[in-house]
């Protein structure tokens, strides 16, 4: 179960990273209009990594 449970932190936080990475490059108009949306993808990656964490924690401790 620990294994699951590093593969869930470990999808989530190179999605988080992958996507503030694109956000940062070197792309002007990107930038511009890409704020809010990266802010949000920022905030859906957190709160799904958070929740997928919960879920495998109460799994393993229901078994």
């Amino acid at each position: 179960m620990t294994i699951s449970l590093f593969l869930i932190l470990f999808v989530g936080i190179v999605s988080l990273v992958g996507t503030i990475w694109i956000a940062n490059n070197d792309d002007k108009q990107y930038k511009k209009t890409g704020k809010k949306r990266i802010r949000n993808l920022s905030f859906i990656y957190v709160a799904l990594l958070v929740g997928s964490a919960i879920a495998v924690a109460v799994y393993i401790a229901n078994i």
